[in-house]
């Protein structure tokens, strides 16, 4: 057996084979954005892993099943404050029924339900999503809105990417019924970001939109052009510039003196 999909077995097996009553493990957790959905509809699954456990490198894998089939299988990265998040389309491949996802964190598992109902051929046809428009720079202290439009009924999954390809967060935010949809906290960029470029992923399952952007700290905006905050007055410049001077005439006089004793001793020595 090809030794890839031998690891993938190993890891999903016992998500396919544990009963519901070991779902109660307290350091994950897993949720969908509804409790029932129709065909067409995105289905957001998101969760939380405890920090106490969270181990660097290590992904989340969920599994979707209905009597026992698998109908979706996923390895996430875990965000490093703990979040993740997935999005799947329910299919005309997919039954109506109900539908358990599982989710397994090394040794930690959980589950939550939903179920499918009918198509209704009364759907709403897919559009294609918005995003609002995002600056190029930021500032540490700063924090940023998301918003836009979609399709109703559907989720926008967002992913905060390092320049190094790290996941620093993930968040899901719902379409309502008249097409908009607001992230419901904003991203504080002190909370989870340092300065540097950073990369924000949108996705609704169907697209998925880039857009990149610069944390910078507050000392590096305008610096060549700060203006001192007590600029110093004509009489303040003449009284400083003066006592500059002096204290270098009194040098002066102190290298002179001593470049006249120097040519006294010097005659001295010269008439013995």
């Amino acid at each position: 057996m090809n030794l890839k999909y031998f690891v993938l077995a190993s890891v999903i097996l016992p998500l396919l084979l544990m009963p519901s009553v070991y779902a109660q493990e307290s350091f994950i957790s897993v949720q969908t954005d509804d409790q029932n959905y129709d065909e067409g509809d995105t289905i957001a699954v998101s969760g939380q892993v405890s920090s106490s456990i969270i181990e660097v490198g290590r992904v989340i894998t969920l599994v979707l099943l209905t009597e026992g089939n698998v109908v979706d299988i996923a390895q996430i990265t875990v965000a490093q404050d703990g979040t993740y998040s997935h999005t799947v389309r329910v299919t005309s491949l997919w039954e109506t029924g109900d539908y358990i996802v599982r989710a397994a964190y090394g040794h930690n598992i959980t589950e939550s339900q939903f179920s499918v109902s009918e198509f209704n051929s009364g759907n709403i046809l897919h559009v294609d999503y918005t995003v609002n428009e995002i600056p190029e720079t930021f500032l540490l202290d700063d924090s940023l809105n998301l918003f836009g439009t979609g399709t109703p009924g559907d989720a926008i999954t967002i992913l905060l990417i390092d320049s190094s390809d790290k996941l620093i967060l993930t968040r899901t935010a719902e379409i309502d019924a008249v097409g908009n949809w607001r992230l419901s906290e904003p991203i504080i960029f002190k909370t989870y970001t340092k300065v540097g470029i950073y990369n924000l992923v949108f996705s609704d399952g169907f697209k998925q939109i880039v857009k990149n952007f610069e944390v910078i700290e507050e000392s590096t905006v305008g610096s060549s052009n700060e203006i001192p905050s007590n600029p110093l007055t004509l009489q303040e410049k003449y009284d400083k510039l003066f006592g500059e001077h002096i204290v270098l005439q009194e040098k002066y006089d102190d290298l002179k003196s001593i470049f006249d004793e120097l040519k006294r001793l010097f005659s001295i020595i010269m008439n013995i």
